[in-house]
């Protein structure tokens, strides 16, 4: 009597295995996209609430009789007590955030991933209290200077939109008036 052996193998072959790491690989390209969409959504709706809540503080921080903008007159204003921002351009004010502290419990700092040491804004919003020939045509007044790494829709920003080069992030120069 003759005994037949039964040998199946029981591990994978490597067409299998190939397969099942390309599988594996493709799902998380995908839900690592996702993941860093979501989070750059959610960075600049930060952002928006942010430069809302520093706009209300400036408008309830203008002097009531003469309708003059909290700050140093004639200068763009880091809104950070000390220090520089904006690549070393503009120097933070004390002045503005004694004016601003009653109506923030602190001034918000951007965090948009691409607000590194690179681009120009990447630690401190930007205000100007008084522009005497206003921005990009816009009319005389107050600005304030924010970005996002999304662009930004004319709804949100009213004042204009720019880009700078070789700058991933677009910047809102707001119109807050006379």
């Amino acid at each position: 009597m003759t005994k037949t052996k039964n040998t199946k193998n029981r591990g994978f072959t490597l067409i299998e295995l190939l397969t099942v790491v390309a599988i594996i690989g493709l799902l998380s390209a995908i839900i690592l996209t996702s993941l860093i969409s979501s989070r750059d959504k959610a960075n600049n709706a930060k952002v928006k609430i942010q430069s809302k809540s520093i706009i209300n503080a400036l408008y309830l921080a203008r002097d009531p009789v003469s309708g003059a903008w909290p700050g140093v007159s004639g200068q763009w204003q880091c809104l950070k007590a000390s220090g520089t921002c904006w690549k070393g351009a503009y120097s933070g004010n004390a002045t503005i955030v004694n004016a601003l502290s009653p109506y923030l419990s602190s001034i918000p700092t951007p965090t948009n991933p691409p607000f590194d040491s690179g681009t120009y804004m990447n630690d401190a919003y930007l205000y100007f209290p008084d522009s005497a020939s206003g921005f990009f045509g816009y009319s005389p007044g107050a600005y304030l200077i924010w970005a996002q790494s999304a662009p930004i829709s004319s709804v949100d920003c009213q004042g204009s939109v720019q880009t700078a080069s070789g700058d991933p992030s677009y910047y809102c120069y707001q119109y807050l008036g006379r």
